[in-house]
């Protein structure tokens, strides 16, 4: 029995499993944003607002969700061992193509979604005075806008087809940052390797946690990931470093201390069965598996089918009830299309990143 395929198994689930968490609660953050920042939503949900105003907010804010992505991305990247040049050049082209082609296959949904049913966000933030809602889809859309896509979100964060994708830059970037940490790791030869590994990369946390908060994240991952290889745990300097961290988190922005928090359940969750579990089991692998595509579609649809859904059933049957029933129309939409973009544009993406990589890193198959 191959002992490592399992373990990476298990690691794949579970991260799996968090990604699925992390982008329903992305989900549910935008469809309630809609509501948290209207400014003449009548009848009021007194029992969102006292949500909104307790410890329990984190929930319903994606502005924390989205952290979790970054700290999962930056454990798997970090996972690469790059021992040349010409592999780390071939990992940045590869890591470009993993982002670049799955935006560029969402765009042209999108772009399907902008020409037969419109975006009616603008309209329908009239209906309760929403400037969130009526922030985007003020503009004409090219093919133009969807070929350029992938060059436009990840090199110049232009990304008014889709606005998550703002924080696709910043991920790309990180990336590429990790690859190179790891090339330079490559090249230490000493004793002490994991001591310098872990305090290089609180250092770099540390000075990029205010400026760049998203790489920060994606850095934090990285840190769990070579804790955990390292095996430092018993190592007094490990010790000394976590009480560095420990006095640096009371002043650190609390989305920082949330990755943080988000790269300790990385490495507490396989050693629970209870969280291991859940987190491997079918519903959250589902969901994980087809997270991209919740993560991408679910605005477009909210601003189109949702929008016109509130438009026109609010005068039916009131905001309120039209609002309630909109969450599970948007949500069962984007889980379709999400599970179809999953087998057909994201399997196709994989297929075409890994022939050229291998080609790019001299691994490919003759």
């Amino acid at each position: 029995m191959n002992t490592g395929s399992i373990q990476e198994r298990q690691i794949y689930h579970h991260l799996n499993g968090l990604k699925g968490l992390a982008c329903l609660l992305v989900f549910i953050g935008h469809y309630l944003g809609i509501y948290r920042y209207a400014q003449s939503f009548n009848p009021a949900f007194r029992g969102l607002d006292a949500v909104s105003s307790s410890p329990f907010s984190i929930f319903i804010d994606e502005g924390y969700w989205l952290y979790l992505f970054f700290v999962v991305s930056g454990y798997l990247v970090s996972k690469s061992r790059i021992g040349s040049v010409r592999v780390l050049l071939a990992k940045i082209v590869n890591r470009f193509l993993r982002l670049g082609l799955p935006i560029l296959f969402s765009y042209m949904i999108i772009f399907v979604i902008y020409k037969t049913l419109g975006f009616h966000n603008g309209a329908t933030a009239g209906l309760f005075e929403c400037p969130f809602l009526q922030a985007f889809y003020d503009m004409d859309y090219s093919v133009k806008d969807v070929l350029m896509s992938p060059v436009d979100v990840l090199l110049f964060e232009k990304c008014t087809m889709n606005h998550p994708y703002w924080v696709l830059k910043m991920m790309f970037i990180s990336s590429v940052l990790i690859y190179l940490i790891n090339y330079v790791f490559s090249k230490i030869k000493s004793p002490k390797k994991g001591m310098a590994e872990q305090l290089l990369l609180i250092i770099i946390i540390l000075a990029t946690c205010f400026t760049y908060p998203i790489i920060a994240a994606g850095l934090i991952g990285m840190l769990a990931s070579r804790s955990e290889e390292n095996g430092v745990r018993g190592q007094s300097w490990y010790a000394a470093s976590l009480i560095i961290l420990a006095l640096a988190i009371c002043v650190l922005p609390v989305k920082i201390i949330a990755a943080f928090s988000f790269a300790v359940l990385i490495l507490l969750i396989p050693n629970v069965k209870a969280l291991n579990s859940f987190f491997s089991g079918k519903i959250c692998k589902f969901f994980g598996d087809i997270s991209w595509g919740i993560y991408s579609f679910h605005w477009p649809l909210i601003c189109s089918v949702g929008s016109l859904w509130l438009i026109t059933a609010a005068a039916q049957i009131g905001l309120r009830k039209a609002y309630v029933i909109g969450l599970p129309i948007v949500f069962v939409l984007t889980v379709l299309i999400s599970w179809g973009f999953r087998h057909t544009f994201e399997k196709l993406s994989a297929f075409i990143t890994k022939k050229i990589y291998g080609v790019l890193s001299g691994t490919a198959k003759h």
